[in-house]
């Protein structure tokens, strides 16, 4: 049995707990100082006596231990965007080990958002319910709450009248047969249709490779064993003819847009001009746009993505609200139209776009030229709070590029994108860029966004097998007589190495291998300095 004994301390008791508080690190010696200061209250304190890292000052410390847990923002690499990986902690010697594994995390995979997220009140991960310490987050709550019937209202009612596919079973759509290939995809049954005139799988995303399987979970028979399932109707596929090539749009398709795919493979390696091989023809007839690939696609390149704007601002908005509205159950016969905005409007609805960083990584990573647009008008809109211009937004470019140290005088942007004839940057301005880059508060944001060499985006089939391979972060350039490549060379030492390659040719696309080449030179040259200082 222990016995508590209450005791009358002494000034001289006191001085000392006082003195002893001072020489602690903060996050104690506030603890420690709202536990003398309760009533009516057990508190028990686990301090070590080591000397141990003061990781917050002591503003920070009181904030921090107030709220009981927090994410360290000056340890964290993820700015406030969704984070790859989360590393949390409690206690002196596991957040030591933690922020020492987010060193080595920043240190050889720069890429990844990293969010620190470090516990001294142990109760807080407990539900409200448990502790009075629990955290709840009554926002997140609300907007689950609030999606309660989002799911259920994408699906129509089931009409009165229908006829259930199954798999094997023909069917006839726009005057062609289409063969049911059933799987188990989102949910039991989830049905694909391959026609065999067009060598056409339309499969939906269980046959996608590049992004995570959905395989259905349902606790009855027979679907109890999915991953079986799901296996045993991937084997359905591949009797299918080698040399299907699908085409696909990303999201809902905009309404009156129409794909005729003809395409044949072909063997080799991928060509640089894979999308002109295509026989791509885009044919606008205002309400109605039709496109039609009729050429040949390498097996080599595997799935590639191509943005392309078919329409203008005023008739893409007007197509994909007809879309959407329509699969909400509506009905669209009006026509849009651009007018200004009347005094009296309100307003119906608040989109939030995903954080810059984001976007700036689906740009860079596959050379996205509507979204780089659209960014350099958003950057001259929120500036000038007037209608956009991509001539004032590049002058306001050049003034931020200026004010933080480094000059791009020969810089001349028209439209944003990369896709025009009047656009420039010189190799030492972009240099200077790059520079800068590395020591912005963004750094591993921008790291981030650009293709990995023989992983990602532009460079997923490049450098291969190559020293370059896994580390340079380099972003590609291409237009007719243009070829360029620069970005960031992970040395074998930890140093990283700007590199800028820009050719200005009518033979520029033949340039892809000297450039490629020249990285290897980079990697190869280093590589024996770093042996021969080592010996």
């Amino acid at each position: 049995m222990t016995r508590f004994r209450a005791a009358r301390m002494t000034g001289d008791e006191v001085c000392n707990i006082v003195a002893y508080l001072r020489s602690l690190e903060p996050i104690t010696r506030d603890v420690a100082d709202t536990c003398l200061r309760s009533r009516h209250l057990v508190n028990v304190i686990v301090a070590g006596k080591q000397p141990a890292p003061q990781w917050l000052d002591m503003d920070a410390a009181c904030k921090h231990a107030a709220a009981g847990i927090g994410i360290w923002e000056w340890a964290s690499s993820d700015h406030g965007a969704l984070p790859d990986v989360v590393m949390a902690c409690a206690g002196d010697v596991p957040t030591l080990e933690t922020l020492a594994a987010v060193s080595l995390l920043r240190k050889y995979l720069p890429q990844l958002k990293v969010r620190v997220i470090n516990v001294i009140d142990l109760m807080k991960l407990q539900p409200t319910s448990e502790h009075p310490h629990g955290l709840t987050d009554p926002e997140s709550i609300e907007k689950i709450r609030g999606r309660a019937s989002y799911y259920p209202s994408m699906v129509p009612d089931v009409p009165r009248s229908f006829r259930r596919l199954q798999d094997g079973q023909g069917v006839a759509i726009g005057g062609r047969a289409w063969r049911c290939i059933s799987g188990y995809g989102h949910a039991p049954e989830h049905m694909a249709l391959y026609c065999d005139d067009l060598h056409l799988l339309i499969s939906g995303d269980m046959m996608l490779p590049r992004i995570s399987t959905n395989v259905s979970v349902y606790d009855v028979e027979p679907e109890s064993n999915a991953l079986a399932a799901f296996l045993e109707s991937i084997d359905r596929f591949a009797p299918l003819p080698d040399g299907t090539v699908r085409v696909i749009t990303d999201g809902a398709s905009p309404d009156g847009l129409s794909i005729v795919n003809t395409l044949r493979t072909t063997s080799g390696t991928c060509p640089q001009d894979w999308r002109s091989r295509m026989a791509p023809n885009f044919d606008d007839r205002g309400n109605a746009v039709t496109a039609t690939f009729a050429g040949i696609y390498a097996t080599d390149c595997g799935e590639r993505d191509w943005y392309i704007s078919l329409y203008d601002h005023t008739g893409l908005f007007a197509a994909m609200f007809a879309r959407l509205w329509r699969d909400a159950g509506g009905t669209w016969t009006g026509v849009a139209r651009e007018g200004a905005l009347p005094r009296n409007a309100r307003v119906l609805h608040t989109h939030i776009s995903p954080p810059l960083a984001t976007m700036v990584t689906d740009i860079n990573k596959f050379s996205n030229n509507v979204m780089a647009r659209q960014l350099l008008l958003t950057i001259d809109a929120e500036l000038s709070k007037r209608p956009a211009q991509a001539k004032r937004a590049g002058r306001s470019i050049r003034d931020w590029a200026k004010a933080r140290g480094f000059d791009l005088p020969d810089l001349v942007i028209e439209n944003g994108s990369g896709l025009s004839r009047i656009e420039r940057i010189s190799a030492q301005s972009l240099a200077g860029m790059l520079e800068y880059g590395l020591t912005s508060p963004f750094a591993s944001d921008f790291l981030s966004s650009l293709p990995l060499a023989a992983t990602d985006g532009t460079l997923a089939k490049r450098f291969v097998n190559q020293l370059a391979e896994g580390n340079a972060y380099l972003k590609t350039g291409t237009l007719t007589g243009v070829k360029a490549l620069a970005g960031y060379l992970l040395l074998p030492d930890g140093r990283r190495m700007l590199f800028v390659g820009i050719v200005n040719h009518g033979n520029a696309e033949a340039a892809q291998k000297a450039l490629d080449s020249a990285v290897d030179w980079v990697y190869l040259t280093e590589a024996a300095k770093l042996k021969a200082l080592t010996r």
